[in-house]
């Protein structure tokens, strides 16, 4: 989604596209729209650095539960995908087990379910879990991602997959194949999304990193 400030009509004031949504849903007292709109405000301000009014916002769309609404995602379900990012936010909050508590709730509804994108989607927001509580699951999470994501030709998440499988070689000390891994999805990420700019930065970092335990 795309985030930027837009005028609302007074000096120096702005409302951030992604708060929208929800704002129309009230407007018109549609629940769906407001639970709709507050997932995407959520999941934005995390990506934007913000983790407290996330976690609030998140908080607020059990709502999408509702059977009638599993399917209103494009390709994904709503539901299953909230309770990843919430476990994230929670995550990055430091709330490590209630974290555990919303990804397994997550893995559940995605399992259940079987909706197209939902799973690959969990799998990454898993492995970002992973990779903020040094977990060895991110080694599990990275092969069943890149195995469903072969199977059912999913290059975005692939390459997900592949910036995550780099990271837990990098943590294995395995510095050649990890090197291999960043170049693979350096080039790999650049023909899928822009988006991939976050994950390969990370894996930039991580090179870096390694490089200088090397020389130390």
């Amino acid at each position: 989604m795309v985030t930027r400030p837009a005028r609302t009509g007074g000096e120096g004031q702005y409302v951030h596209v992604q708060d929208v949504p929800a704002g129309i849903g009230e407007a018109r007292n549609d629940v769906v729209a407001q639970l709709l709109g507050r997932r995407a405000n959520g999941m934005t301000r995390c990506y934007l650095g913000q983790f407290v009014a996330p976690r609030a916002l998140l908080e607020q769309c059990h709502g999408l539960g509702d059977p009638a609404l599993r399917s209103i995602g494009a390709g994904q379900d709503t539901y299953a995908t909230m309770l990843a990012q919430l476990a994230v936010t929670l995550a990055l909050l430091g709330d490590i087990d209630q974290a555990r508590v919303r990804l397994s709730e997550a893995f559940s509804e995605a399992r259940r379910f079987r909706q197209g994108l939902t799973l690959p989607n969990v799998l990454v927001r898993a492995n970002w879990i992973a990779s903020i509580t040094r977990s060895t699951e991110m080694q599990q999470h990275t092969e069943e991602l890149l195995a469903l994501s072969t199977e059912h030709g999913f290059p975005l998440y692939l390459g997900f997959g592949l910036v995550y499988r780099g990271l837990w070689l990098n943590a294995l000390g395995q510095a050649q194949d990890f090197t291999w891994v960043l170049m693979l999805s350096v080039v790999f990420l650049s023909f899928v999304t822009a988006r991939a700019a976050g994950p390969v930065g990370v894996l930039c970092h991580e090179h870096l990193r390694s490089k200088r335990r090397a020389a130390s």
